[in-house]
């Protein structure tokens, strides 16, 4: 059959996050003779995808939806369906199996919706297909039959990920960028969570699964898809980022999988930077000496997951982590060269005035003050998730959002309701995006660096240059967090007393006008710099 596999985004990533769900699909379907094409299509229009997509002559079109994309799906729908009603339209993801049957009865044009693992949920539609045969049988689907929804029972989770084809390459391809010297992809180690955060839509989606458990690929395994990115891409340097939910599980004491899996690469010779996320919790100063380890062998960045600087906070998300955790963490990571990423959740329902002060100290203690959307991230709140139950049992949840997908809430103090709406508007300028976009770009820049210079010995020869590089940004850093902590805590005294109308205009104005200055001057920074890493025949991005 002929299969297209796709996901829609409105924007055009600056390291592009690939789709590892509908390439882990793509490759199990090839294997079983189909043909499949598979993309992420990043800001193109309708009309684009449409063209594409009904170019391939297809007999199934699956498409990612999620919130921010549900328009432009359910419009592909009518224009696929309208053209060829024979095709058969299917859906999957988080959000598509959270709201299933909403969408089902929203969406006429949409046939099947695939949940849990699809990899042989969409093996057997095929099969099913092919042979004109019902699909009343079909596992981990919901679809139509007789003018009603139905819901097929769950398919068992796959035991051995070893067993999987690895995952098709095309959207590596397709949105790296040519002339770049890297390519940025994402692997996946594992399926399932040790960790239990009560707002986590990953558990509230296993659950559609009995017996959901943690399962890991072999550190073997795992190496063979880390040469094999290395063999596709030969004249590109490799950086992958590890997206498991906890890098550490499922031995989050004593790390024996990863030790097993740095033993295989540095055995192996293989040169990639690479980067994870995990649970603070799991680190302290004991792991010294492996994180030393894990640096030299390519690791530049973590993402820890800190949520909150408010142990009150942490409580209220289920955390098994205390801010002092999130300290030990940042410490053991940050003091032996490598970057962390730990963004917040700093309002939802619970947040206290004293949450926010804790939050906004912090910030800086973990050096990412300067950056706007760590003061910005309001928590999301889907539905049958441990404190969504809560919010609603406390009277606090007001309706969805305009996505009817997410739930929207009020807060416990009546005061902090004004301020959120005011770090809302904020956080709907241009100048956050640009900032931060320009931030990722040079922030990246610096971190690879700290890789490459360790792996390639013509790195050396920028050594001066990249330390004056390293240095300017730093200062700006410094400077645009400080005014930031500053202004944000004027905020929370102004909504404690009542008084945020006097000054919250001005304050928008005032990050609006710091961020764009700011993000001109980075941007001149980042030209003048790559200049002069060109001269020397060295271009890091």
């Amino acid at each position: 059959m002929n299969i297209v596999i796709f996901e829609w985004r409105s924007y055009s990533s600056l390291f592009q996050r690939i789709n590892l769900g509908i390439q882990y699909i793509a490759a199990s379907l090839r294997k079983a003779g189909h043909n499949v094409f598979v993309n992420v299509f990043e800001g193109q229009t309708v009309e684009e995808v449409y063209k594409a997509v009904m170019s391939f002559n297809a007999d199934i079109v699956a498409m990612t939806l999620y919130p921010e994309n549900k328009k432009v799906v359910y419009e592909l729908a009518d224009r696929i369906k309208k053209e060829n009603p024979e095709i058969v339209v299917i859906s999957g993801g988080h959000t598509a199996t959270l709201y299933a049957a909403k969408i089902l009865k929203e969406q006429k044009n949409i046939d099947i919706i695939t949940y849990g693992e699809s990899e042989l949920t969409y093996i057997d539609i095929c099969q099913r297909l092919e042979a004109g045969k019902s699909l009343d049988d079909c596992r981990s689907i919901y679809y139509r039959k007789d003018g009603y929804i139905k819901r097929n029972s769950p398919r068992d989770q796959i035991d051995d990920l070893d067993s999987l084809p690895l995952p098709a390459e095309d959207i590596i391809r397709t949105l790296n960028n040519s002339n770049s010297p890297n390519i940025f992809t994402s692997v996946s180690t594992s399926r399932g969570c040790l960790g239990n955060c009560d707002f986590c839509v990953s558990h509230r989606v296993s659950k559609a699964v009995k017996y959901s458990r943690w399962r890991g690929r072999t550190p073997k395994n795992i190496l063979e898809e880390l040469i094999k990115l290395q063999q596709s891409f030969p004249d590109k340097r490799v950086v992958v980022e590890f997206v498991d939910s906890s890098f550490e599980d499922p031995d989050p004491r004593g790390k024996k999988r990863i030790i097993e899996l740095m033993d295989l690469i540095e055995k192996s010779g293989i040169k990639i930077a690479f980067s994870f996320l995990t649970r603070a919790e799991s680190w302290d100063a004991k792991d010294a000496a492996l994180i030393k380890r894990m640096k030299k062998l390519g690791l530049f960045s973590v993402s820890p997951g800190f949520e909150s600087g408010s142990d009150n906070s942490l409580i209220s998300f289920g955390k098994r982590a205390s801010v002092e955790n999130n300290l030990n963490a940042f410490d053991v990571f940050s003091k032996n060269g490598v970057d962390v990423c730990g963004l917040i959740i700093m309002f939802h329902p619970y947040v206290t005035f004293k949450d926010l002060r804790h939050n906004a100290d912090f910030l800086v203690k973990v050096g990412v003050a300067y950056r706007p959307l760590s003061w910005l991230h309001s928590l999301y709140v889907f539905p049958d998730t441990k404190i969504f139950q809560r919010i609603a049992l406390d009277g606090l949840i007001t309706g969805v959002d305009e996505s009817d997908f997410e739930y929207t809430y009020m807060f416990q103090d009546g005061r902090i309701e004004k301020l959120s709406a005011l770090i809302n508007k904020i956080n709907g300028l241009d100048s956050v995006r640009r900032f931060e976009n320009t931030c990722d770009k040079l922030a990246y820049e610096l971190r690879l660096y700290e890789v490459w210079k360790d792996m390639y010995e013509e790195f050396e020869k920028i050594s001066d240059e990249m330390r004056e590089y390293k240095t300017r940004y730093h200062e700006m850093a410094d400077a645009v967090g400080k005014r930031l902590y500053e202004t944000f805590n004027t905020l929370i005294d102004a909504a404690e007393n009542d008084t945020l109308s006097h000054i919250g205009d001005n304050i928008v104005k005032e990050w609006d006008t710091l961020l764009s200055d700011n993000q001109v001057r980075l941007e001149q920074q980042w030209m003048s710099s790559r200049l002069k890493l060109m001269r020397k025949g060295i271009k890091i991005l």
